[in-house]
C-alpha cells in the first residue's frame, strides 16, 4: 500500500485557526496519531493533520461497507402488497406521481401511514418535486438510488469508486458514473433534488461540494443530506468508541450550528433539520468499546444494561427527543429567484 501524505489545515468551513482538541487517538492503523479538532468560531469538527486530497482514495478498500450491494430479494405477495401500500401513501402525502390530491385520498391512506410511510428522518421521506430528476452524489453501490427509481424518480448517481459504480450498474441497472460534483455530465439547473447521504463528512472542502450541488439544482430545487452529529450524546458518552467517528475516513464532523452556517453561506434555506434514529450506530459504538474492553473510556452504562438491543433503542429515541442524536438529516431549498445583490455590489 502506498504511503499516505498528511497536511495540517485550518477550519475547512470558516478558515479560522483557533480550535480545541476534541480527542486524539495516540495509536491507529495508519501509523500516526489522529486528532479531531473543533473550531471555536463555527463549531465544525475536523481532522488535522489529515491526508492530502490526492491520497484520500487510498483510505477506501473495495470491501468498504458502502460499496457492497444489497441482495435483491424476490417479490412475494407480501412484499408486493407492502410496496403497493407504500406507493399509495407516498402519492397522497409526499406528492408522488400519479398524485392523489384531495381530502379523501389522505383520509383513506391515513391508517396505512403507521406502517408504510418512510421514517420522517430518513432520506427516503423527501417529497417528490418538479419533474422528479434526482441526483445522488456518493451513491455507493446504489441501494438508495434503486429504491427511489422504483418509486418513480428519474435518477442518476455519482461515486468516485469505480468498484461501487460497477456494482450499481450490474446489480440494479442504474445510470451511475465515476466522479463527484462538479461533474461534466451534470449541467446547471438540471436536477430537482440532489442527495448527499453520509457523504459530506468525507470531503476535504464542504464549500466546493455544496456550491456544485446548488449549481446542479434548478431554482426551487432541494438539497437533502445526512451527516453524523458531533453535538450528540453518543459522541460525549462513547468518546473514541463513537461509531460515526471513523477517523481518518471522516474528515469533517458537523454540529447543527455548523451545518446551518454552511448552507446559509450558499444561499440555501433550511426547511427541515431532523435528528436521525440510528439504533445500529448506538449498538456499534457499544461493541467497539466492548472489543477494546473500555480501556480508553469507561462505559456510559452498566455492561449488563448496555449490551441489550432494547437499551440501544431507548437511548436512540431519548437522544433524538433531546436534539442530541448520533445523526441529522437536513432538507434545504434553493431560492426560486436569485437574491438581490447587496447595495454596495449592485452599484
Amino acid at each position: 500500500m502506498a504511503e499516505i501524505r498528511w497536511e495540517t489545515v485550518p477550519c475547512p468551513l470558516c478558515h479560522a485557526q483557533a480550535a480545541t482538541t476534541v480527542l486524539e487517538l495516540s495509536t491507529s492503523p495508519w501509523g500516526r496519531p489522529l486528532t479531531l479538532r473543533q473550531c471555536r468560531e463555527c463549531t465544525l469538527g475536523y481532522l488535522s493533520p489529515r491526508p492530502v486530497r490526492a491520497d484520500l482514495g487510498l483510505l477506501y478498500a473495495q470491501d468498504y461497507e458502502a460499496y457492497q450491494p444489497t441482495p435483491v430479494k424476490p417479490l412475494n405477495w407480501r412484499r408486493r402488497l407492502a410496496e403497493r401500500f407504500e406507493r399509495w401513501v407516498c402519492q397522497a402525502h409526499l406528492n408522488y406521481p400519479p398524485r392523489r390530491d384531495g381530502l379523501w385520498p389522505r383520509l383513506a391512506t391515513w391508517p396505512l401511514r403507521l406502517w408504510f410511510t418512510p421514517p420522517p428522518d430518513a432520506l427516503m421521506a423527501i417529497p417528490y418535486t418538479g419533474q422528479g430528476r434526482l441526483l445522488d452524489c456518493g451513491c455507493g453501490a446504489g441501494w438508495y438510488l434503486a429504491r427511489m427509481q422504483a418509486r418513480g424518480w428519474d435518477v442518476m448517481g455519482l461515486d468516485f469508486s469505480p468498484h461501487a459504480v460497477q456494482a450499481a450498474r450490474e446489480h440494479y441497472g442504474l445510470d451511475v458514473h465515476v466522479g463527484s460534483l462538479p461533474h461534466p455530465l451534470v449541467g446547471p439547473a438540471s436536477f430537482d433534488v440532489v442527495t448527499l447521504g453520509q457523504v459530506l463528512e468525507h470531503v476535504p472542502d464542504p464549500h466546493e461540494l455544496i456550491a456544485a450541488a446548488v449549481t446542479a439544482l434548478r431554482p426551487g430545487g432541494r438539497l437533502a443530506l445526512s451527516v453524523p452529529n458531533l453535538a450528540s450524546w453518543g459522541r460525549a458518552a462513547f468518546g473514541p468508541y463513537w461509531w460515526p467517528l471513523q477517523l481518518p475516513l471522516h474528515l469533517l464532523h458537523f454540529t447543527p450550528t455548523a451545518m446551518q452556517r454552511l448552507l446559509a453561506d450558499h444561499g440555501l434555506g433550511v426547511r427541515e433539520l431532523r435528528m436521525m434514529r440510528m439504533t445500529n450506530w448506538m449498538q456499534r459504538s457499544w461493541q467497539l468499546g466492548e472489543a477494546d474492553r473500555w480501556r480508553q473510556q469507561p462505559p456510559p452504562l452498566p455492561r449488563w444494561l448496555g449490551r441489550r438491543r432494547l437499551t440501544a433503542k431507548l437511548l436512540t429515541h431519548w437522544t433524538r427527543l433531546q436534539g442530541q442524536a448520533d445523526g441529522m438529516r437536513v432538507l434545504a431549498e434553493k431560492p426560486a429567484q436569485a437574491p438581490p445583490l447587496p447595495a454596495h455590489r449592485a452599484a
